[in-house]
C-alpha cells in the first residue's frame, strides 16, 4: 500500500502526489484527482452517476431479498483468516459497507462503526464460523491455500452463500 514513506522515494524521480487511500472516501479521492488535472466537473458526473447506479443496486438487492442480509469479507487460508473490519479495507468493503450500507455479522460491525482506516483481524480457523455472515467475500490470489478440504471451511460452504 503506498504511503508516506513511498511518496517520499518517488517524489524525487518524477512529480508525485500522496494520496492517502485508506483515509479519504472515494468522492474525496476523485475530487482530490480531478483538481490536480482540472476536471472537477468531470469527478462530479462520475460521482452523480455513481450514486445513481449505487441506489439502483440497493432497489435490486432489496428486491432480491438480499439487502437485509450480512456480509462477511475475508482473506487467507488454513491457519487463519483475515477478517475485514472496516470500510476502507478494500477487497470491496467501501462498496458494500459504505455505499450500499450492508452489515457485517455483530462481532464485525462493532468494529466497522468505529474504525476509520483499512483494518482487519486475523482469527484462527476454529473460530472463523462466529465471524461469517449469511454472505462470504473470500479473497483469493495466485498461491492461496485450497479450502476444499478443510472441514470448517467446507462446513461454512454448506451453509452460506460464498463467493
Amino acid at each position: 500500500m503506498p504511503s508516506e514513506e513511498t511518496y517520499t522515494l518517488l517524489k524525487d524521480i518524477a512529480p508525485t502526489v500522496y494520496i492517502p487511500y485508506e483515509k479519504l472516501s472515494t468522492e474525496e479521492r476523485l475530487h482530490s484527482i480531478a483538481s490536480i488535472f482540472g476536471k472537477e466537473q468531470e469527478a462530479e458526473t462520475l460521482i452523480t452517476n455513481l450514486n445513481n447506479k449505487v441506489e439502483e443496486s440497493k432497489k435490486t438487492l432489496a428486491d432480491a431479498g438480499i439487502l437485509d442480509k450480512t456480509i462477511s469479507i475475508v482473506e487467507g487460508g488454513l491457519k487463519g483468516m483475515v477478517i475485514v473490519e472496516s470500510k476502507q479495507f478494500g477487497r470491496g468493503s467501501q462498496a458494500v459497507y459504505e455505499y450500499l450500507g450492508m452489515k457485517a455479522p455483530e462481532v464485525v460491525q462493532k468494529k466497522i462503526d468505529v474504525v476509520s482506516d483499512a483494518a482487519g483481524s486475523t482469527i484462527s480457523m476454529e473460530v472463523l464460523p462466529e465471524y461469517i455472515g449469511d454472505y462470504v467475500f473470500r479473497s483469493v490470489y495466485e498461491g492461496a491455500d485450497n479450502l476444499t478440504d478443510n472441514p470448517i471451511w467446507s462446513s461454512i460452504r454448506r451453509s452460506k452463500k460464498v463467493v
